[in-house]
């Protein structure tokens, strides 16, 4: 019995030895077969191997395709690797190699884009052939407005996205503003859905027909603009969304590479310290479990090493077509008592707005985009988060007097925005319901950092507190 036992155990772990050994020689091969086809003189060829590279994985072969970024002359080539690139922002950083190359390939996506958006004859015959190619090595055009509208003038628009606080937030200030609002969700019992009479249940942002369906209701309805507040919604059509661009409705996109760059925190850390903006990731990572998108945590950083011991503190901002900050509203996360919990309270502190537009300008976030951080004890900013969209603070902005869903209409319709417009008010807060005033006890809210000043009142007269952007 023994012997048999042994012969069976002796057949198997030769038949596991074979196994890892053929695999290993056909890894082998098959890295070496894509080495070449990369290095090959023919640039359909290399652009070939490029895409099945993306199919493969790019961690193997990201020392390979960064020398290719530093060697490659031909454009069509260098395009299709910097797309492969941003389609692959779901692999970990696990080597400098894969930092450098995603470094290069948002600069070059970034150039890119400055290059598509010169008013030159070939800009029409170019953008049409980034939407044909699909994906095929061009990145589309981050938002195509049909030309300035007015948006004191009652509009149809198309709100996605409007399940959560911030969805629900921006479906009621369009209305109060006199628009026309068609709602589409993917969840039918979207609490945005519930405010407006005309609605549309899709599949998941993602799904290859959510698309064709929101042309077919923007045709329909005749909407002007297309909205969204959602950081993952927007990120998604960043890429997907331009078949609703050529139809000539209006659509604000981050820029897709900037949109990936943020869900790489390694890389967004990395890209963050060159400017000079002092970041901690690690927190994040640590404290929350919740995605960095569209979402505002509970947790205290309390629990924090000494290093990173503070008051974590949200940012709702709005960054201009031309990337200037246009305003941003602070509010500390969160500032619940006596069981009943708060969402914050507004303040101002004059470092913050220079802090927040640096971080939004490194890593290329236009329109709605949110920053979170970290006031240390010491009295040091760190920051810890940095997504594209609106968060659940958005109600808290509007509650405060900042007027971020007109000044955001203002800029989908390539109206201009103004900044005087996005003042606010310190000391304001919210129940987590989002559409009542605190009423506690102000003093509960005061901060504890001097250098930040106290909050002694719910409200501040605008005149006095300043604005977002000073």
């Amino acid at each position: 019995m023994t012997t048999g036992t042994e012969l069976v155990a002796g057949v198997g772990a030769a038949l596991v030895a074979w196994a890892w050994c053929w695999r290993t020689i056909r890894t082998r091969r098959t890295r070496q077969a894509i080495t070449r086809a990369v290095e090959d003189p023919s640039p359909l060829a290399r652009r070939a191997a490029l895409e099945v590279v993306a199919g493969q994985g790019l961690v193997p072969f990201a020392e390979l395709l960064f020398e290719r970024s530093r060697v490659e002359d031909d454009p069509d080539v260098r395009d299709t690797l910097a797309a492969v690139v941003a389609r692959n922002q779901w692999e970990p950083v696990r080597t400098p190699a894969m930092v450098d190359l995603r470094l290069w390939a948002h600069r070059h996506l970034a150039e890119r884009r400055g290059a598509i958006d010169q008013p030159t004859p070939a800009v029409p015959a170019l953008r049409s052939a980034q939407v044909a190619a699909g994906g095929t090595g061009h990145v589309p055009s981050a938002s195509s407005p049909p030309g300035p509208r007015s948006p004191s003038t009652p509009l149809p628009l198309v709100v996605v996205g409007v399940g959560g606080p911030a969805g629900s937030a921006l479906v009621t200030s369009l209305k109060e503003l006199g628009h026309r609002v068609i709602a589409a969700d993917a969840d039918p019992f979207a609490d945005g859905l519930r405010l407006v009479d005309q609605i549309l249940i899709t599949p998941p942002i993602g799904h290859p027909d959510t698309v064709a369906m929101l042309t077919r209701l923007v045709q329909e309805t005749g909407a002007v603009g297309l909205a969204c507040a959602d950081g993952a919604s927007l990120s998604i059509l960043s890429v997907t969304g331009g078949a609703l661009s050529d139809q000539g409705v209006a659509t604000w996109w981050p820029d897709p590479h900037a949109a990936a760059l943020t869900r790489d925190r390694a890389t967004t850390a990395r890209v963050l310290a060159a400017v000079g903006v002092p970041s901690d990731f690690g927190v994040a990572t640590r404290l929350e479990a919740d995605s960095l998108i569209g979402t505002v945590g509970d947790a205290d950083m309390t629990g924090a090493p000494p290093a990173h011991r503070g008051r974590s503190f949200g940012v709702e901002a709005l960054v201009t077509r031309a990337g200037v900050l246009a305003g941003s509203v602070s509010y500390w996360r969160p500032a619940g008592r006596g069981g009943e919990g708060a969402i914050g309270a507004t303040f101002h502190h004059p470092s913050l707005p220079n802090l927040v537009s640096a971080a939004l300008a490194a890593v290329g976030l236009r329109g709605p985009a949110t920053l979170r951080g970290l006031v240390g004890d010491d009295g040091t900013i760190l920051v810890t988060a940095v997504a594209p969209g609106f968060s659940a603070g958005l109600p808290l902005a509007l509650a405060a007097g900042a007027d971020l869903v007109g000044q955001y209409l203002c800029g989908l319709l390539s109206a201009p925005v103004r900044a005087d417009r996005l003042v606010y008010h310190d000391g304001v807060s919210l129940l987590r319901s989002g559409d009542q005033e605190d009423p506690g006890d102000p003093v509960a809210l005061d901060s504890p950092h001097p250098s930040l000043g106290g909050l002694p009142g719910r409200q501040h007269d605008v005149g006095s507190s300043g604005g977002a952007g000073s």
